[in-house]
């Protein structure tokens, strides 16, 4: 994307961060956060291991990491919370 937008890298860091309002890194985990919950909420009988591999995670305790960071508890209970936020 840096390449694409004919900046350096750290120069396309600096902007990313000034207009979107976190890092570019941070911001692919959290799309692949909710992807994930996402994933879940279109299709509830899929098993946890396959929604979190299709979303990118290595593995699920890397999905509950996320979870517990993003969301503050497992991934079951934040289901229960979840609300689809697509436009």
């Amino acid at each position: 994307m840096a390449a694409q937008s004919q900046l350096s890298v750290r120069q396309f860091e600096r902007v990313f961060l000034e207009q979107v309002g976190v890092a570019p890194q941070m911001f692919g985990r959290i799309a692949r956060f909710a992807r994930a919950l996402q994933s879940k909420s279109d299709e509830p009988d899929r098993t946890w291991s396959e929604v979190v591999a299709d979303a990118g995670y290595y593995d699920q305790m890397h999905f509950v990491r996320d979870c517990r960071a993003f969301g503050g508890d497992t991934p079951t209970a934040l289901m229960r919370t979840w609300i689809d936020c697509r436009p």
